[in-house]
């Protein structure tokens, strides 16, 4: 109904704005079922391109990167995530430039599990760390311990998948153990 409300009253940012946000909250509501998604999201971009809507368009693109990755082709996810983030790094909610970080991330690790030579293993799951790194600075920045918490904790399984960084791993996992107190002490 929002929607309909902004159509007729020529808000075609608002419009597009509550596509996307009907668009994430399919995807996340109802992760096993990503298609449900696509026609919110599919009307969003649309909408954004033919408006010159940059940013919102941009954050369309991540977030059909996730919906991306999410049906398993993680080489899309992160062909749409580099296309958008110039644009979501220099105009978006530091949210959604840490979800585009996050979702990067989820998809070169599933690419470098993958990959069957070990060498290029091993970079794709560093490329995949300091992804995840961007994404923490940028979630701390809002103080979002959720997303936080699941960047950690991403962390330090790739960092379990390099013998010589036992260091970084160990310090991930405390990471991720200090951010489950915190949010167990704020939800108690």
């Amino acid at each position: 109904k929002a929607c309909k409300i902004c159509t007729d009253n020529g808000l075609h940012s608002y419009n597009a704005r509550f596509l996307l946000e009907l668009a994430s909250i399919q995807l996340e509501s109802c992760p096993d079922h990503p298609f449900n998604a696509l026609p919110p999201l599919l009307e969003c971009l649309s909408l954004c391109e033919r408006l010159s809507m940059d940013c919102l368009h941009a954050s369309g693109l991540a977030l059909l990167g996730r919906v991306h990755l999410q049906l398993g082709s993680p080489k899309e996810a992160v062909r749409l995530l580099k296309a958008s983030l110039p644009i979501l790094c220099q105009h978006a909610p530091l949210y959604t430039q840490g979800q585009a970080w996050l979702t990067l991330a989820k998809a070169n690790a599933q690419i470098a599990n993958e990959t069957e030579v070990i060498r290029q293993r091993l970079r794709q799951v560093q490329l995949s760390i300091s992804q995840l790194d961007e994404a923490i600075i940028l979630y701390g920045q809002i103080d979002d311990l959720c997303c936080q918490r699941e960047a950690y904790y991403l962390q330090a399984r790739l960092y379990g998948f390099i013998p010589s960084k036992v260091k970084q791993r160990n310090e991930a996992a405390r990471r991720f153990n200090a951010v489950c107190r915190r949010i167990a002490k704020a939800t108690s």
